[in-house]
């Protein structure tokens, strides 16, 4: 009888254990979408990689490196992602604010993971160009993502760049 009683006792607390352990395996998590926009001065290896021939008495000050990424987290696996942006080499063209020197992106969006990072990395030639006007030259711009909730339904979000600016 006491053999019964512990093995009765045994299931019930592994029983309840499992219990707890499925249901908060079940609590949905909802997505999370961010956007950085950094600007920072070169590094003297990136700045020493940098072709100034074209510019007379170059320095480090006239280049930054603005890095713009965004990231979505906690995605729902399976289902699909979209982001859509202007380039910052076409920002600057429109807006005609510094120049676009040179740059490089990558991306990460594979509907089976539960995360998307779109990331770029440039360099801008800036002589004579406040940081007020490269936060300025993101006026009007955004990242436009579309992805599936939590809930199941389709969620658009749009991330206005200008908020997105910090400057190191």
């Amino acid at each position: 009888m006491k053999k019964l009683f512990k093995a009765v006792i045994v299931s019930v607390l592994a029983l309840a254990l499992c219990a707890a352990c499925s249901s908060s395996n079940t609590e949905k998590t909802e997505p999370a979408v961010s956007l950085s926009v950094t600007v920072e001065p070169l590094s003297e290896d990136e700045y020493a990689q940098t072709d100034t021939s074209e510019i007379e008495n170059a320095v480090p000050e006239d280049f930054s490196k603005i890095t713009i990424e965004l990231n979505m987290e906690n995605m729902v696996a399976g289902t699909e992602r979209t982001v859509k942006s202007q380039s910052l080499k076409n920002i600057m063209a429109e807006t005609e604010i510094g120049t676009y020197w040179y740059g490089n992106g990558s991306s990460q969006n594979n509907a089976e993971e539960d995360f998307t990072i779109v990331r770029s990395e440039s360099v801008i030639y800036r002589r004579d160009i406040s940081d007020d006007e490269i936060k300025n030259m993101f006026d009007g711009y955004e990242a436009a993502v579309s992805y599936t909730g939590a809930d199941g339904n389709v969620v658009e979000q749009s991330l206005p760049m200008t908020d997105a600016v910090q400057f190191k």
